[in-house]
This record gives structure tokens, C-alpha cells and sequence, in this order.
């Protein structure tokens, strides 16, 4: 992100501490392009997330971050400070800014979230949606499968493949 200068606006390591209630999605900003695009409408993947979003989303939005997952291993939602995006997610965080005007003041405040797809097993993969907690609104923005939106640390992250029919619907079951 050379040459662009952040904002003091745009928190860079939100304390998400949401009070409980409804919250809603807005499917507008969904970024289709680049090294993690989130699924084409239609699309097997993009159903299989949709669901998974529409299920956390029955959910009070203060119970949704503090899920954690199984087995002791932390939050399985949390803020993502901009500071510690890798280099492609920077230049994706930039494009979406500039493609979409977020950096007008009336446009919505964004903190970048990453969620656990699966909490019951270890699992690389993340939903990666920008939080307005004003409109208390969450933005998809993009399908993380091998887990390369946060900095890395040069380990390789596998997807490990999900051995249970219902573990994206804990603790709210179908």
C-alpha cells in the first residue's frame, strides 16, 4: 500500500465488544477478484457460505464474537489489525476502498474480521467480512481458504477437510 496514508478514522485493532441483539449482512461489497475472491452468486461454494453466515446470523451479535473454537485453541472471531495484513490483502484492502469511496467519512467505518469456517476441527480456512459496528453490519468480503489474508508467519497453513455434517452450525445446531 505505498503512497496511501491510513486513516485515523478506520480503527486499526478494533476491541469488539458488541452489545447483544440483531445485526445485519450487505452482500456489496464482496470482493469476486484477486488471490482470495469470495464465490460467484449461484455458485456451490457461495451457498455453502451464504449459509454458514445466515446461521451465525440468527445469532445476537455479541454471542457471534464470542464463539470460540473447539478444544481451547481462541476466539474463532476476531478483528484483524490492518497493520497485519499480508501484502495481497493490503492491496485488495486498498482496491475496495478506492473502488468503493470508503474513505468519504459518510461512507461506512470498517474493522476487517476473520471467522473460523469450522471451529470444530483445525481448519485454516476464514470468512473474512469488514464490521460496521455503528450499522452493527457485516460486509463478505472474501473466501480466505488457505488462511493468507492475515500476515504470515512462512508456515504453511493446509485445510484440514471438515469431518462433521453440522460443526459450522455450533452451538446453534440445525
Amino acid at each position: 500500500m505505498e503512497g496511501r496514508k491510513k486513516k485515523s478514522v478506520r480503527t486499526s485493532y478494533p476491541l469488539l465488544n458488541p452489545d447483544p441483539g440483531p445485526w445485519a449482512l450487505d452482500w456489496s461489497l464482496a470482493d469476486h477478484e484477486g488471490p482470495f475472491p469470495w464465490p460467484q452468486p449461484r455458485c456451490e461454494e457461495f451457498y455453502l457460505l451464504a449459509g454458514y453466515l445466515a446461521r451465525l446470523n440468527r445469532l445476537p451479535l455479541d454471542e457471534v464474537f464470542a464463539l470460540e473454537r473447539a478444544h481451547g485453541r481462541g476466539s474463532a472471531i476476531h478483528a484483524l489489525a490492518e497493520e497485519g495484513l499480508s501484502s495481497p490483502a493490503e492491496e485488495r484492502w486498498a482496491h475496495l476502498i478506492e473502488a468503493h469511496g470508503l474513505d468519504d467519512p459518510s461512507k461506512p467505518q470498517l474493522d476487517i474480521v476473520t471467522m473460523t469456517y469450522c471451529i470444530e476441527h483445525v481448519d485454516a480456512r476464514r470468512v473474512v467480512v469488514g464490521f460496521d459496528g455503528q450499522t452493527r453490519t457485516m460486509y463478505p468480503l472474501w473466501w480466505d481458504q488457505n488462511h493468507e489474508v492475515s500476515g504470515s508467519n512462512g508456515s504453511q497453513q493446509v485445510p484440514q477437510p471438515c469431518e462433521s455434517d453440522d460443526c459450522h452450525h455450533h452451538p446453534w445446531s440445525a
